[in-house]
C-alpha cells in the first residue's frame, strides 16, 4: 500500500468525531432555537425539540423529579458544548421519577436532546430570570468537567491510537 494512502487513512481515522446523537435527532430539532429565544417567546416555542448543551450549574433533587440548571453554550457539529463562546441563555432540564442525581455534577459538560415544556422564573442571584424548562429525551455527559483555566474547547482535536485485537 502506498505510504500516502496509509497516512491519509490514519489521519482521517484520528480526526473522526462521532456524535452521541443519531441523525434522526439532528433532523428533528429546531437548530436555530436558543434558550434566550424561547425565554423571549415561550408561547410559540413550547413543544419544540431542541439540542442544547453547556455546563451544569445546579442540581436540585425534588420529591419526584431532578432538575438541572444549565448555562447554555453553542454546540459543535457533533453536539459538544463550546464552552467559552457566547452564552446562549440558561435553561432547566427536568428529569422525571427514577432519574439518578449522582450522575450530574456542577461543572459537568452536558448536551441534552429534549422537548420545550414552557418557561418559568428562577432566582439568579438577587434577580429572577425567565428560563425555558425542557423534558430530556436523551442526555450525554462529556468526559471531563469544564475547567475555566483551560480556556474554551476547540475542535478539531487530533488523536492517534493503535489497537491490537485478538480472539480465540
Amino acid at each position: 500500500m502506498p505510504r500516502s494512502v496509509w497516512f491519509l487513512g490514519a489521519l482521517l481515522g484520528g480526526c473522526t468525531v462521532l456524535s452521541p446523537f443519531d441523525d434522526a435527532v439532528f433532523r428533528s430539532i429546531d437548530s436555530g432555537l436558543t434558550a434566550m429565544a424561547v425565554a423571549a417567546d415561550p408561547e410559540h416555542k413550547t413543544g419544540a425539540n431542541v439540542l442544547w448543551g453547556g455546563v451544569v450549574g445546579e442540581v436540585r433533587v425534588l420529591e419526584k423529579d431532578i432538575e438541572l440548571g444549565v448555562l447554555g453554550f453553542p454546540l459543535e457539529s457533533h453536539g459538544e458544548p463550546l464552552i467559552g463562546e457566547a452564552l446562549q441563555g440558561r435553561f432547566v432540564a427536568r428529569y422525571g421519577y427514577g432519574a439518578n442525581s449522582v450522575h450530574y455534577v456542577p461543572g459537568q459538560r452536558i448536551t441534552i436532546y429534549g422537548r420545550v415544556l414552557g418557561v418559568r422564573e428562577v432566582p439568579v442571584g438577587a434577580t429572577r430570570l425567565s428560563v425555558p424548562v425542557i423534558e430530556p429525551l436523551q442526555t450525554h455527559l462529556w468526559d471531563e468537567p469544564w475547567d475555566p483555566s483551560r480556556g474554551p474547547t476547540r475542535w478539531p482535536s487530533i488523536h492517534f491510537g493503535f489497537g491490537i485485537m485478538g480472539g480465540f
